[in-house]
């Protein structure tokens, strides 16, 4: 009944992390914050990778049907350019076992995230050496709902080099937690008592030209940074939200609508910094297009454009689906009487998308911690 709630919109997102002790990591500035992670880069070509340094097994799933096992999943230092102050901060809720494993984020292959930015900054996104692969390392492609939408047919980047660019034009990629317990990939399996968050607070305040914080796994991540920061978000003009309803959703309770105290003459204070809860990168995230698959990444990347990139969204080919039989404002709880076939734009989007619930028979386990899960996304990066 919790989860109908919230899909309904009568129960905050939020609302499921209410209580929470929140155990916060301090943040420390690295000099060489752009270069990856410090651990070994495995070839995709390995039939069954061994655990990273940022993944470590902890026991076997309580599920007979799962090969999965519950591990200690920790996230990676942020990657923000040395010398390029980030005026934008994308956070995900904790990477994947594909990510932790290739020491990459957002390594999934039909995830859309890396597609989205070479989409948004000119360039594609390269295959790895070795070609793509599972979070087992076995052989996979990408989705061609993906591929047949791309807007540049090259050059195409490898990892290193796409970090590079995202971060030389001002954008900075973290995880709003720092390490907990999950089985699997996605973030209803993860144990919510075991979960420590990244101190954004600390990297904002040494990167204080950052004015934008995006969601990049929807309302579940957004929900978790609510949660370990109330203090930060209750600050008087310290925070506006983006115009859409998920951002609206998880963060009206938290941010206060009264003006911050009126600035003194000749004041440098700085403006607000904008949240914005975006359409879930995750490949996991595809339940409300149902029926009209072709729509899923055409639509995510319109929102990324407007929300995250400042750019207007492109125009969706023709021959696609109207959003009206995609059932992402049946996922709303909206008409469909209200979308317009053929004339959508990327704001209501926005406006009318929210997440999935999880997955029937699998909600709740939170690896196997016993504690329920409500209205979170699932994620797979």
């Amino acid at each position: 009944m919790l989860l109908l709630a919230a899909m309904a919109g009568h129960l905050d997102p939020a609302a499921a992390l209410v209580g929470k002790a929140w155990h916060v990591r301090p943040y420390s500035a690295r000099p060489a914050a752009e270069a990856a992670p410090s651990c070994t880069l495995l070839d995709s070509r390995v039939s069954s990778p061994p655990p990273g340094p940022n993944r470590v097994p902890l026991r076997a799933s309580a599920s007979r049907r799962s090969r999965s096992t519950v591990d200690l999943c920790r996230s990676f230092p942020p990657l923000v350019h040395a010398s390029v102050p980030p005026h934008t901060l994308i956070l995900g809720t904790l990477p994947s076992v594909n990510s932790l494993d290739r020491c990459e984020y957002y390594a999934t292959p039909s995830n859309a995230f890396w597609w989205i930015v070479g989409d948004a900054l000119g360039h594609r996104r390269a295959p790895p050496t070795g070609g793509w692969a599972d979070a087992r390392g076995r052989a996979t492609t990408v989705p061609g709902f993906i591929t047949r939408h791309l807007l540049h047919a090259g050059p195409e980047l490898p990892y290193a080099e796409a970090v590079h660019r995202l971060t030389s034009a001002g954008y900075a990629v973290w995880d709003v937690l720092c390490e907990a317990e999950r089985e699997g990939s996605t973030d209803p399996k993860i144990c919510r008592s075991s979960e420590h968050a990244n101190d954004v607070d600390a990297f904002v305040r040494a990167h204080p030209t950052v004015r934008r914080i995006c969601f990049s796994s929807g309302q579940g991540t957004a929900a978790r940074f609510a949660r370990a920061n109330r203090a930060w978000l209750a600050t008087p003009g310290a925070f506006a939200l983006a115009e859409s309803r998920a951002t609206r959703a998880v963060f009206a309770r938290f941010v206060p609508t009264t003006p911050a105290p009126a600035a003194l003459p000749g004041s440098t204070a700085a403006e607000p910094i904008v949240l914005a809860v975006m359409l879930s990168v995750s490949a996991a995230f595809v339940a409300p297009w149902r029926g009209a698959g072709e729509r899923i990444f055409v639509d995510k990347r319109a929102d990324w454009f407007t929300h995250c990139f400042r750019l207007p969204a492109p125009r969706p080919p023709p021959g696609l689906p109207p959003l009206a039989a995609s059932g992402v404002e049946l996922a709303a709880g909206l008409a469909a009487s209200r979308v317009v076939p053929g004339a959508v734009s990327s704001d209501l989007v926005g406006c009318l998308a929210t997440e999935p619930p999880p997955i029937a028979g699998r909600a709740g386990t939170g690896a196997n911690c016993g504690r329920r899960s409500v209205s979170e996304n699932a994620s797979c990066s």
